[in-house]
């Protein structure tokens, strides 16, 4: 109770200095660039570089930037264009959040942007963003990370990130991992999306094992002075998910989030058995196992691809 109350104080702390320093941003556009002039604005050619291949690269114009392939032995795998380019990258992929919003079911994400504030608002929520390789960011899509492989990556030169195609999944670097971790159980508690019990044990294990470094530190301190609020687990390392400390977030900072939107649901589908699962009301969504699973925007969606839904649902 005495840690849950410090990190609450903290938080409103943080909140007071942020409403006197900015408005937050307003949408992804202008998160991005609240990012490069406010967090990594001094990154260009730091230790840790890129989010997955921890490559330098040099702002251009409002937001954007060139990637300097031969400071980290980048190579191109198939996406010139994206691979020379830094994109601003969902930790835990947008599509994982709102894709079961009514605007998205509707006409998806630039719906979503064009009518929904709530949407706009976690979309920009500058916690769950980092600089990345375009082509990477590309690739990476919305698959669930993952720790699939002791070998070392070749997909992209000497960038050890691994992606799996075919069972969707993604394998960062160790460097990263912990920062990834944090991210996603920040998310998870943060908009109530529930994670299923092999990927919650992932991310502790990863939060666990990859201690607080002192740029993601610093990187937490800025976002807080922009966004009104710090991410507890990494204020607080020894916190865990069942901890719940982003319910004291949402009251301190008046964090709108997606129980506020009614019919938000997560589709999972098993890809062996073809049989798709709802986070509400179907009992066994958490059970379907990383290795098996694969997201849909919309059941219509599922369907479409062959699924059908699990008889147990409600």
């Amino acid at each position: 109770m005495i840690r849950r109350t410090i990190i609450l104080i903290t938080a409103a702390l943080t909140v007071m200095t942020a409403q006197a320093d900015s408005e937050g941003p307003r949408n992804f556009r202008h998160a991005k660039v609240l990012a490069k002039n406010h967090v990594f604005f001094d990154r260009e050619q730091s230790e840790l570089g890129t989010l997955y291949c921890g490559c330098d690269w040099k702002f251009r114009g409002e937001s954007g930037g060139v990637v300097d392939k031969a400071s980290c032995g980048y190579e191109t795998r198939k996406n010139e264009v994206r691979a020379s380019r830094i994109e601003y990258e969902h930790i835990m992929p947008i599509s994982n959040i709102g894709r079961s919003l009514q605007c998205w079911q509707n006409g998806g994400r630039k719906n979503c942007q064009a009518k929904d504030p709530v949407f706009n608002k976690i979309e920009a929520n500058l916690h769950n963003l980092d600089i990345a390789i375009g082509e990477v960011n590309a690739d990476r899509s919305n698959y669930l990370f993952g720790q699939f492989t002791k070998q070392k990556a070749t997909q992209y030169g000497q960038c050890d990130v691994h992606v799996d195609f075919k069972n969707r999944q993604a394998q960062p670097r160790e460097e990263v991992r912990g920062i990834i971790a944090r991210t996603y159980l920040l998310m998870h508690d943060l908009y109530d999306i529930r994670p299923s019990n092999q990927q919650l044990r992932l991310l502790e294990t990863w939060h666990a094992t990859y201690p607080v470094s002192e740029w993601e530190a610093e990187r937490d301190r800025r976002i807080a002075s922009i966004m009104g609020y710090n991410n507890p687990y990494v204020l607080d390392p020894s916190l865990r998910y069942k901890d719940r400390p982003a319910q004291d977030i949402k009251v301190v900072s008046g964090q709108e989030t997606l129980t506020d939107v009614a019919g938000f649901q997560s589709v999972k589908g098993n890809k062996r058995s073809k049989i798709y699962h709802l986070s509400v009301g179907c009992p066994s969504f958490s059970s379907v196992s990383e290795h098996n699973a694969v997201s849909f925007d919309t059941e219509e969606e599922a369907i479409e691809a062959g699924f059908k839904k699990a008889g147990n649902c409600i």
